[in-house]
C-alpha cells in the first residue's frame, strides 16, 4: 500500500465501495502505512513522515468511523505543527509559483504594458467625466463619432495613467455601466500615431486666492440657464450666472461666467470642462 492509494480512498466523492467497506479499506491502509513507518496517527490526525516532492500535502485528518462525506470535508483541516515543520521547504517552493501580490496579477494580464484601451457598447448618456470616474485613473477619452454627422458610435478609446490601471480597468469587461455591458480590450496605438490626443479642454491648475468664479466658453446658442444648473447640480449652490452679449445687437456671444458660493464647488465644476451642453463641448477656465 502506498500513500497515494490512501489519498485516492480519501478523495473518492462517489466511492465504488459501500461506506462500511470503504472505512475498512481505510483502516487497513492506515495500519499498513503505520507498520512501514510512513505515517503516524494521533487521534484523528494523520501525519506523513516520508514526504516526496510529488505529494505537496503532508497531513490528512480523518475519522474512520465517519461517513465518506465527512472524510472528504476533513481534508481542509489546518495542519499540525509537526506536519508543518516536515514540509517547510516544499511550502516555500510552492509559494514562489503562486502570485503573491495584485501587481503580479496586473503584469500577467498586461505583460506588454499597454495603457490604451478600446471601450465599446457605451450608453449614449455617457460623458467624458462619467467614464473617467468609472475607469479610475483614466487620463484621456476619445469618443468615436461619424465624421460628417458627428453621431456618436457608442465606443471610443481611453488612456489610463499606468499599465496597472489599464489591467485593472480591463477587468470591467462585461460589467454593466449606465445600463449596458461594457466591452473593454487592450488597444495599443499604431506606430507613428499621435496618442494620447491633446486635450484642448483641460483646465489649468487652480489659481488659489479663493477663486469661486469660472469662465464658460463655446456655449451653444440654444443653451439655457437650466442646462448649467443641471450640469453643476452636484457642485453646490450657484451664486450667479452672467452671459456675455454684443453691446450693439444684444446677441449672445456663446460665453459667460458662473460663480459658486464655495471654492470646493467651483473646483468640482471645473472638472466638467469638455462636457456637452446642447450638442457642444463647453470650455471652462478660472475667471479670477
Amino acid at each position: 500500500m502506498k500513500i497515494k492509494h490512501l489519498r485516492k480512498l480519501l478523495s473518492q466523492k462517489k466511492p465504488s465501495l459501500s461506506k462500511v467497506e470503504l472505512k475498512q479499506k481505510i483502516k487497513e491502509a492506515i495500519a499498513e502505512l503505520q507498520s512501514k513507518g510512513k505515517i503516524i496517527q494521533s487521534g484523528k490526525i494523520i501525519s506523513l513522515l516520508n514526504k516526496t516532492k510529488s505529494t505537496p500535502q503532508t497531513t490528512e485528518q480523518m475519522d474512520t468511523e465517519a461517513p465518506t462525506e465527512e472524510i472528504e470535508e476533513s481534508k481542509s483541516t489546518p495542519q499540525t505543527e509537526e506536519s508543518k515543520s516536515t514540509q517547510q521547504t516544499e511550502e516555500i517552493e510552492e509559494s514562489k509559483s503562486t502570485p503573491q501580490t495584485t501587481q503580479q496579477d496586473w503584469l500577467e494580464s498586461n505583460p506588454d504594458g499597454i495603457t490604451r484601451l478600446f471601450v465599446g457598447n457605451l450608453s449614449f448618456k455617457v460623458t467624458e467625466k462619467t467614464l473617467k470616474d468609472h475607469l479610475v485613473n483614466c487620463t484621456h477619452v476619445l469618443f468615436l463619432k461619424d465624421k460628417e454627422t458627428k453621431a456618436f458610435y457608442g465606443s471610443g478609446f481611453v488612456e489610463m495613467k499606468t499599465a496597472e490601471d489599464a489591467a485593472r480597468a480591463s477587468k470591467l469587461n462585461g460589467k454593466r455601466f449606465l445600463g449596458r455591458g461594457l466591452k473593454i480590450s487592450f488597444a495599443a496605438p499604431r506606430p507613428g500615431s499621435k496618442w494620447p490626443p491633446e486635450n484642448k479642454y483641460a483646465v489649468k491648475p487652480y489659481p488659489g486666492n479663493g477663486c469661486r468664479k469660472l469662465f464658460i466658453g463655446n456655449i451653444a446658442f440654444e443653451a439655457e440657464d437650466e442646462d448649467f444648473t443641471t450640469l453643476f447640480a452636484e457642485c453646490g449652490e450657484i451664486a450667479e450666472m452672467r452671459w456675455l452679449t454684443d453691446r450693439d445687437t444684444g446677441e449672445f456671444k456663446g460665453c459667460g461666467f458662473v460663480e459658486f458660493t464655495t471654492v470646493e464647488g467651483c473646483q468640482k465644476a471645473a472638472e466638467f470642462s469638455g462636457s456637452e451642453v446642447k450638442g457642444r463641448q463647453i470650455r471652462i477656465d478660472w475667471a479670477e
